[in-house]
């Protein structure tokens, strides 16, 4: 067995005949002084027994001893558990309920109860685990994580305000109040309906103090360092290919947290030398489940061996460092090497070469859910492609309402048609594990309603021989989030304890992702870190997720600087905290204070990050506050930000439509007009801009959008009139159909009697031009070009001049190959797709 020295601070080597399988501990100091974290929570119910009391402190943080956590590991000892040997004692998990209950006891001393440790009332899961004589045990030192995060300032939750709300904050603009008023009355409506729904059966309301110790009883301790599997240099791809694959494979069934990191070489040394470190693999968790998954890699370690040139005579040494520590400046940092986003899936095919699926976005269909085609032969990877095609369909509404009878029902129609594939006998042996996951989460993402249907498919799987995990149990949960219900969240959580499985880092996020009062998160993260959580660096970034937006706000109620702000984020989180959903969280917070500029600062280094790259929900963002705060011209300059980046056309029908209020709401018709045909052109018109748009051509709403334009003129004569305005409208959104109406190529069958007639017109011929065409120039050109015309006609009007001006032109281009819009989904070949290459198989045209 390999041993630590610490006089040396050097490892033993271990040897294998196949592998180098090592665990290389980094030795944790304590804290030099003790350290007070005080985080004084209010609780979201009214307390009168408190009110007007001194705030509670928890307890004075005792700082334990430098303690060294390893597990030894040898092909021999592994095949039998009573032969590994173990650094720590096998009372940790008692040490852990102990830190648990010494956490429950700061919070009853919080409402001035003088209670014991684990006997807050639990109904099914109550406990006492100590007398009320016997002494609050020692909580261990904190994580840098959490000693950092008690010397910041908490944002305070209203005393009576829920704390699955957000707390209400008065803005300068009255919009983005109203709008924090109108989001949180939702919530607070639908906390009514669900304290209703409990009352009428007789049920207790939720306490989060409750969920919180039901996780820190059922949830084990983490290593506190990561088991690192090396693999040599020397090993051929096709062994790597085989080895990640059974990793993946083991990681589903054991719940265990792994990481692949690929090899790389790098430059150190003043003689310019290639150094080059192996790909390797970090195993996270519980350390039962890592010896467990250890042993398996080792006992079926024979269906690897691709190694013939491996001395074993010769010791591996396999537990150097992961950089040469020649060069300290060129070594990458650990946390750095860990936060990375390497997968065995990557393109360049360094570990694994894998074909992705084809339906990986969300698309538009046309047909109904039942007649989505299914492939005629049922296999693994046929029957998740079937349920991938069912889940990320959407329809149109305006076509929906057509082939359904109310709004909604391809959505529940989905449902039906993936209860019944589960339950049909003919894919019984195709039925995974992953289709489980997607159609479980399709069912349970956004409607309440559904939970009987997720309960019909966890029950239909159950009788087909799989077993519930935690991740059932997660994506159950999900809809807790979604609907801030934190009654069927503690439900989840106690199935998921009497089915004998342990929650997991998922299980904790999402509970700290219901929460949205700061003070309760910082004990639910407090909680975490005496489990051992932060010690994964990706776990350090998801909860940096949760709690940017209250980082932002303190950031501003202290007035810093952008800049610090960002570095003070990465001395929290560390260098690589930013994701895609905490920029957005902070460029909402941001644009409630109308920032701007540092809204753009943002965009741009999310832009320049591999991790945070901007979606369409970051434009749409950044739109909502501009249109809130009547700021068309930031407004183009975000979409020229974008289109810089590499954006090319939108086709967004929120991004249509937002664009669209701002030109209607300060009466730019110019701007109205660009944005009206660009959207028909790339098929995202909203019902409100037709509706708009057919009430302003039949003049039912004369003045709404021209009302500044008071000296129009027509061609040639230098007297205003009625007549004049009109062409001047038809010429705005009318002009490019007129055009093809007058040259014979959009010419109906039959005469047009009113306005609504002639919209629907124009779009059917808009659509026939989105399959060969799309925009030939940028969106923000021509907003821009726009903007200044209608500024340029409003600054005539008010100096008395006349004015005649022509609509602006919207160059079009035709589909490159590589950019042509998808086929529809009843196009597509499917004899390809649901099958690996090369096997035989139709579609099957009368299955429907």
């Amino acid at each position: 067995p390999g041993s630590f020295d610490p006089s040396t601070g050097t490892h033993s080597t271990v040897t294998t005949t196949t592998t180098a399988i090592t665990t290389r501990q980094k030795l944790r100091g304590a804290h030099s002084s003790q350290c007070s974290m005080s985080l004084g929570a209010r609780l979201w119910r009214g307390r009168p027994h408190t009110r007007g009391g001194p705030r509670g402190r928890l307890p004075t943080i005792v700082p334990r001893e430098n303690e060294l956590q390893t597990i030894t590991i040898t092909s021999t000892c592994l095949l039998s558990t009573s032969t590994c040997t173990h650094s720590t004692t096998q009372d940790a998990r008692a040490n852990a309920n102990a830190n648990a209950n010494a956490t429950i006891f700061a919070f009853n001393a919080l409402e001035g109860r003088q209670s014991a440790p684990g006997t807050v009332r639990q109904g099914r899961h109550s406990s006492s685990t100590a007398s009320s004589s016997s002494p609050m045990p020692p909580i261990p030192p904190p994580s840098q994580q959490i000693s950092r995060m008690a010397q910041l300032p908490v944002r305070r939750h209203g005393p009576q305000e829920p704390i699955v709300v957000k707390a209400f904050t008065k803005y300068d603009n009255i919009r983005e109040t109203v709008r924090g008023k109108n989001k949180a009355h939702t919530i607070l409506s639908a906390q009514a309906q669900q304290t209703e729904w409990r009352i009428k059966r007789g049920l207790a309301p939720p306490d989060w103090r409750i969920i919180l110790q039901n996780l820190i009883e059922s949830t084990p301790v983490h290593m506190r360092q990561p088991v690192r599997i090396d693999l040599d240099g020397g090993l051929t791809l096709p062994f790597i290919h085989k080895f990640v694959e059974s990793l993946w494979e083991i990681r589903y069934r054991t719940g265990c947290d792994m990481q692949v990191v690929r090899g790389e070489s790098f430059v150190v040394g003043e003689g310019n030398r290639q150094r080059e470190y192996d790909h390797h693999v970090f195993l996270f968790g519980d350390k039962t489940v890592v010896e467990g998954v250890l042993r398996e890699i080792l006992t079926h370690l024979e269906m690897f061996t691709l190694v013939t040139n491996v001395d074993e005579t010769k010791t591996v040494p396999s537990l150097q460092p992961i950089f040469p520590p020649q060069d300290p400046e060129h070594i990458p940092d650990l946390n750095t090497l860990l936060l990375r986003e390497d997968s065995p899936f990557e393109e360049e095919g360094l570990l694994l070469s894998w074909r992705g699926p084809l339906f990986r976005r969300i698309y538009k269909t046309k047909l109904r859910a039942k007649d989505i085609p299914r492939p005629n032969k049922w296999t693994t990877d046929s029957f998740e492609e079937y349920v991938r095609a069912l889940t990320l369909s959407r329809m149109e509404p305006s076509l929906e309402s057509k082939l359904y009878r109310h709004p909604g029902d391809h959505r529940r129609a989905v449902i039906e048609q993936l209860l019944l594939r589960f339950s049909d006998p003919a894919t019984g042996l195709a039925v995974t594990g992953t289709a489980w996951k997607m159609a479980l989460k399709f069912i349970v993402n956004d409607d309440v309603l559904n939970r009987k249907d997720a309960r019909l498919l966890n029950d239909i799987m159950v009788k087909n021989g799989y077993k519930m995990t935690t991740e059932i149990y997660n994506i159950m949960a999900e809809s807790a989030y979604r609907t801030k219900d934190l009654n069927t969240f503690q439900q989840v959580l106690r199935h998921m304890t009497d089915a004998g499985l342990r929650p997991n880092a998922k299980t904790w996020l999402r509970f700290l992702r219901i929460v949205e009062a700061e003070e309760i998160k910082r004990y639910i993260l407090h909680a975490m870190d005496a489990k051992n959580f932060f010690i994964w660096p990706r776990l350090v970034r998801k909860v940096a997720k949760e709690v940017a937006e209250h980082d932002i706000y303190r950031a501003i109620s202290l007035k810093q600087s952008f800049h610090d702000f960002l570095a003070s984020q990465d001395r929290l989180y560390g260098p690589i905290w930013l994701s895609n959903y905490s920029g957005n969280r902070i460029l909402d917070v941001l644009g409630r204070y109308n920032k701007v500029e540092d809204m753009k600062a943002l965009a741009k280094i999310m832009f320049s990050s591999r991790d945070a790259q901007p979606d369409i929900i970051t434009l749409n963002t950044c739109l909502t506050h501009c249109h809130l705060h009547n700021q068309l011209d930031e407004a183009v300059n975000f979409i020229r930000l974008f289109e810089d980046s590499g954006w090319r056309y939108f086709d967004d029908k929120v991004t249509m439509g937002l664009i669209s209020e701002g030109a209607w709401k300060t009466r730019k018709p110019h701007m109205a007009s660009v944005i009206w045909r660009y959207a028909n052109l790339v098929n995202a018109t909203t019902s409100r801009m037709r509706s708009r748009v057919e009430m302003l051509l039949g003049n039912k709403t004369p003045g709404k959008l021209t009302s500044r334009l008071t000296r129009l003129s027509a061609p040639g004569t230098t007297t205003t009139s009625e007549a004049a305005m009109k062409d001047f409208v038809d010429e705005l959104f009318l002009c490019e159909y007129n055009r093809a109406w007058a040259n014979g190529e959009a010419k109906p069958d039959q005469d047009v009697w009113n306005s609504g007639q002639m919209v629907n017109l124009m779009i059917k011929w808009y659509r026939t031009m989105h399959v060969q065409y799309k925009p030939g120039v940028r969106l923000s050109s021509l907003l821009r070009k726009a903007l200044d015309l209608d500024q340029q006609n409003h600054a005539d009007c008010r100096a008395g001049k006349n004015i005649v001006t022509a609509p602006i032109k919207i160059p079009i281009a035709s589909h490159d190959d590589d950019d042509a819009p998808p086929p529809p989904l009843s196009e597509r070949a499917f004899d390809s797709i649901f099958t690996d290459p090369g096997a035989s198989c139709t579609l099957n045209s009368s299955s429907g």
